[in-house]
């Protein structure tokens, strides 16, 4: 069973940027695993460290992405995703920050922060762009 289960009402319709979400689903259960199947919490940071920086690269590679085609094809509410994208970069670095710092810290708040995030902005804001994308996608 999954932490973070994939659904098509995600869906933006635009596949590419589908297929992105859904590998930021994968690594948020990759992640989830990791916690669960590391032994001891000296040893937890080591083997969630990895996982946890592939998701962080991976959602700015995303993120990048979004904003590219939102820029190319003039999408009106640009500059108010970016500045979600850039909210979430701030929040992960500070949890990450936190996590380095405390040997002890439990990481499940990282993990419950990434799925509903991701949830919420992917349910509420991307699927915003998702029909206008789609038509000026279509017309290129």
């Amino acid at each position: 069973m999954f932490y973070f289960q994939w659904k098509d009402s995600y869906l933006t319709h635009i596949d590419e940027l589908d297929a992105q979400h859904q590998k930021l689903v994968a690594l948020i259960n990759n992640f989830y695993t990791d916690l669960l199947n590391c032994p001891e919490n000296a040893e937890k940071q080591a083997c969630i460290g990895k996982t946890l920086e592939e998701l962080v690269a991976y959602s700015n590679y995303h993120f990048a992405a979004e904003e590219k085609l939102m820029l190319e094809h003039q999408y009106p509410a640009y500059q108010q995703h970016k500045q979600e994208h850039e909210s979430f970069k701030r929040k992960v670095a500070a949890l990450m920050q936190t996590q380095n710092e405390a040997a002890n810290a439990l990481p499940f708040p990282v993990v419950v922060f990434l799925r509903d995030w991701l949830t919420t902005h992917v349910i509420h804001t991307d699927k915003e762009y998702g029909p206008y994308l789609k038509e000026r996608l279509q017309k290129s």
